[in-house]
């Protein structure tokens, strides 16, 4: 029986081969079942990954990457897309990326460069981006993001406390979308021309189940730190 879900392994991580015909629900549980049968292989790991094969879209991809990391109990912090060339953009995501114990006990890990179409970077911690997510790129958080650069791109954060205020923040703010647990947000500074306008600081923040957007200055910064008691 030929297997919808080939594994390979690459220098640094992982690529995944799915089968471009088989129905999306049994790749999914192909691909559970083979990473918990490796999970002793792959626990506490920290890889990137590529997926090969057939198209997928944000959900399916989030999907797969759940699974992936709550059977093989591992975390991906990468996604590279599969016209990127593997081995070379896992070593430059490497050498960009540090997570360990230490950064998850502040505010969270620094990004040096910028995220293009196509790439999704995956943090289990609040991360500062110096440069510039692109239309098209996507960051995963759990903690609060720090564009220090343009934001054209997407921005997820999943919160893990109750009560508490998380912030999406960039020196030029136009998200195609964020999402900030199961509230969502579109950019309505989208450009008209070729050129690029000039876009304003701006602060979004997420506060009992609303996403409020602000542009950033002394008096909403208070305002913002108020609603969230520091």
């Amino acid at each position: 029986m030929n297997s919808n879900v080939i594994i390979k392994s690459l220098q640094n991580g992982i690529r995944i081969i799915l089968s471009p015909d088989c129905p999306f629900d049994e790749i999914t549980k192909e691909v559970a079942e083979k990473f918990k049968e490796s999970s002793k292989f792959f626990k506490g790991g920290k890889i990137c990954v590529s997926f090969s094969g057939r198209t997928l879209n944000e959900l399916e991809e989030n999907m797969l990457i759940d699974l992936i990391e709550v059977n093989g109990q591992l975390t991906i912090l990468y996604v590279i897309s599969e016209a990127e060339g593997e081995n070379t953009a896992i070593a430059k995501a490497l050498s960009k990326l540090k997570i360990d114990d230490e950064d998850t006990k502040g505010f969270g890990t620094v990004y040096k460069g910028d995220i293009h179409n196509g790439e999704h970077l995956k943090f289990d911690c609040g991360v500062v981006v110096l440069g510039e997510i692109q239309p098209g790129g996507l960051i995963s958080a759990k903690g609060n993001v720090i564009v220090l650069g343009g934001l054209y791109g997407s921005i997820n954060i999943e919160t893990n406390k109750e009560n508490e205020v998380y912030f999406i923040s960039a020196l030029e703010f136009a998200p195609e979308r964020i999402r900030i647990d199961d509230a969502r947000y579109y950019s309505k500074d989208k450009p008209k021309w070729s050129i690029r306008p000039k876009y304003h600081a701006k602060i979004a923040y997420y506060k009992d189940g609303e996403i409020t957007v602000k542009e950033i200055s002394p008096m909403n910064l208070k305002e913002i730190a108020d609603i969230s008691h520091v």
